[in-house]
This record gives C-alpha cells, sequence and structure tokens, in this order.
C-alpha cells in the first residue's frame, strides 16, 4: 500500500510539472524501453497520461518506445491506441557471419555473370569454406558489418576475372582490405574532438620514442602535459581526467588504439598497457587533412622528426 501510494505521489507531481509548462519551455524526450512491460500497468495510466500530454499544444514533450514485440500495438488498451501517432520504425540487427557470407557469395556472383566457370569456383569457395576467402570475409565482419563496405570491398572482384582462368585473387582482396581500412580510419580522425586527436597524437609520439613498445594513459597524458608546457599556455590546459579517459575507451572500441592482454582486468584503467593501431605515416598523412591549430598540426608532424 505505502508503495502504491508514493507511485501514485509520483505521478501526480510528474504530471503536475509537465502541464505546467508552455511553448516556451525546453522540450521533453521520454524514452520508454522494453515499452510491452508498459502495457501490463494497471489501466495503462503512466502511457495514457503521457501520450495525452504530448498532444497538448502547451507541454512540448515527445515519447519514444522500445520494444522486440510487434504485436505490441495490440496489446494497447483502445483509449491508448487512439492517442498514439502510430509512427513505427522497424529496426533488423547485423546478420550472422553465415547470413554475411551468403550475401558475400551474392556480390560476387551476381545474375549477370555469364561464366560457368567463375559461378563454379565462387561455389566451390562457399561450399568448401576456403581459409583466405573465409578469413578475409571474418576480418571486414569484425571491423564493420556494413553491407555497404562489404560490397565496396567485393563489387570489383567478378570485374577483374580472367577468363582463361576465374579465381578470386586473395592478394587483391587483401590490397583492397587494407584500403577500405585505412579509408574509414581516415573518415573516423577527421570526425574527432581536438581533445581526441591530441590524446592519439601524444600516444603517436610515445610510439615512434619508443619504438612502438606498449604505454599507458598516464604517459600519455605526460606527453600532453609537455606540448601544453612548451606551447607556453597557448592551447587549453590538460583536460578533465575523466574526458580524456572517454575519449581512450572510445578509441579503443573503434581500434585505432587495441590493449595489451585481457589478463589487465584488475589493472586501473591509467596504467593498462596498450599500442596504436594504425601506421605512423598513415596517421600523420590524415592529420594533414583536419582541420586543427597550426600549434597542434606542427605537433603531429613532429611525429616523424625522431
Amino acid at each position: 500500500a505505502v508503495v502504491s501510494t508514493q507511485s501514485t505521489g509520483t505521478m501526480t507531481f510528474l504530471l503536475e510539472t509537465l502541464n505546467s509548462g508552455d511553448k516556451g519551455r525546453q522540450s521533453v524526450i521520454f524514452v520508454l524501453d522494453e515499452f510491452d512491460l508498459f502495457t501490463q500497468h494497471h489501466n495503462q495510466h503512466l502511457l495514457y497520461n503521457l501520450f495525452d500530454l504530448s498532444q497538448s499544444k502547451s507541454t512540448p514533450i515527445a515519447l519514444i518506445g522500445l520494444t522486440c514485440r510487434q504485436d505490441v500495438m495490440e496489446l494497447m488498451e483502445k483509449r491508448v491506441k487512439s492517442r498514439f501517432s502510430h509512427r513505427q520504425f522497424f529496426l533488423f540487427g547485423p546478420p550472422t557471419f553465415d547470413e554475411y557470407a551468403a550475401i558475400a557469395k551474392d556480390i560476387l556472383c551476381p545474375e549477370k555473370v555469364s561464366s560457368v566457370a567463375w559461378k563454379k569456383h565462387v561455389e566451390d569457395v562457399f561450399t568448401s569454406s576456403d581459409y583466405k576467402v573465409k578469413t578475409y570475409l571474418e576480418r571486414i565482419y569484425n571491423f564493420n558489418r556494413s553491407i555497404g563496405i562489404l560490397k565496396n570491398c567485393l563489387t570489383w572482384v567478378p570485374l577483374q576475372m580472367e577468363s582463361n582462368s576465374p579465381k578470386i585473387n586473395t592478394d587483391a582482396l587483401e590490397e583492397k582490405l587494407i584500403e577500405v581500412f585505412k579509408d574509414s580510419k581516415a573518415a573516423l580522425i577527421q570526425s574527432m574532438s581536438r581533445l581526441e586527436c591530441c590524446i592519439l597524437i601524444a600516444m603517436a609520439r610515445l610510439s615512434t620514442k619508443h619504438a612502438n613498445q606498449p604505454f599507458n594513459l598516464e604517459m600519455v597524458l605526460h606527453e600532453y602535459k609537455e606540448f601544453i608546457a612548451f606551447e607556453g599556455g597557448k592551447i587549453n590546459a590538460l583536460p578533465n581526467h575523466d574526458l580524456a579517459v572517454q575519449a581512450l575507451e572510445k578509441m579503443i572500441k573503434s581500434q585505432l588504439v587495441r590493449t595489451l592482454s585481457s589478463r589487465q582486468s584488475k589493472v586501473q584503467k591509467d596504467y593498462k598497457l596498450m599500442y596504436l593501431n594504425i601506421d605512423i605515416m598513415d596517421l600523420t598523412n590524415i592529420f594533414k587533412t583536419c582541420t586543427l591549430p597550426s600549434s597542434i598540426q606542427k605537433w603531429a608532424q613532429s611525429v616523424l622528426t625522431f
């Protein structure tokens, strides 16, 4: 009874607060994960009131529901459904590797290819799980599961087959993969914040100074601090530690940086060893295309002077 009373009081407070707004107030967006569970509440009171408020001109709110159930519309009461905008977006998860491989096979052997020998070769490659081709597909799959990138890597292959020996050129596949990885990393770095660029430059300098030996976040921030001291305060001071950690985690997730091993789970974040996962020469060339202050740009290019 106490829980029920508290819940009712909270609901009343929420509705009164939202009703007290006007068009000039900042908009509020509600995201309800596992939306179907809210339909199990008594009389669907919360959904009814939120949907009702979203239609009010004086209360700028929006409601977004997330669910895995495709029959969620049938779970809503009639009075709730009548206030719903009926805008639905169906999102599909990434394909499994088997599904990804099947798509790759269709790309390599489109209907317009008339060569019987080529079709047989592609069929044999996927039936026998050719090691080199499978490894190539796995690397693309683990890098980015976008079908667009897969097409970029494979569409040209049938066009380059030799009539006297229609076989997949694995060496050419490897060259294409390197090119795609390089282009993707360039786009990623060009979209990074100034702080993230500075941390990446510090990593590159450490890698060059110490002959590609592993480094940790503390060493990176020390390198960054030396740059700030050299510039005499011409740029912003050393960043907040939490922001630096967030930047590092983003680089690890995007595979610009890789940790030394999984055995470092108990090691503090500042002292976990890692490597830079991009060629230094490629990195400095990418930085030339980035919009950075001249002092940071010079610092980036100085990586090669050690």
